[in-house]
């Protein structure tokens, strides 16, 4: 697991998928990032009880990739849409009144999945950067002091 903010040349960024588990990075927007935050990315094995000419078992197969995040960012009102949009979906109407924008958000009645996937970029100091294609977030937390700041928390 790795923490986020150490290094000079650290960032993150995500871009919305059209399909889902199909990277794209045309137009990524940078996240800031908060210390704290943690990405993981692991491999799971795949058991495997072959015994070819020997009596110790093979090796495991390497199974699918998995990757958990916990976000915590300042959340500029910029990047709000956006990350709601990731979890939520597209708003079903937007009404202004005053030059103030209401959203109204629906469930589905179908049991389809709302939120949409993202490619996610990771680079941790001057390391190369990591892409992951796919992401869904499973936990999205809004949090604010009294002085106004707005944090958000998300995870997968």
């Amino acid at each position: 697991m790795t923490i986020s903010g150490l290094g000079q040349d650290s960032y993150v960024r995500i871009q919305k998928e059209v399909t889902y588990g199909t990277g794209i990075t045309n137009s990524m927007t940078d996240l800031p990032c908060l210390s704290g935050s943690s990405f993981d990315a692991i491999n799971e094995n795949i058991e495997n009880a072959n015994m070819i000419n020997s009596r110790v078992m093979q090796a495991p197969d390497q199974g699918r990739g998995i990757v958990r995040f916990a976000m915590q960012l300042n959340l500029p009102y910029s990047l709000l849409g956006e990350l709601v949009n990731l979890f939520l979906g597209a708003s079903a109407d937007a009404t202004v009144v005053d030059s103030t924008y209401t959203h109204t958000f629906l469930t589905p009645i179908t049991g389809s999945s709302i939120g949409k996937s993202f490619t996610m970029q990771v680079a941790k100091g001057s390391a190369t950067a990591e892409q992951y294609v796919g992401c869904v977030i499973d936990a999205f937390k809004i949090t604010a002091d009294s002085q106004g700041q707005v944090k958000a928390f998300q995870k997968t």
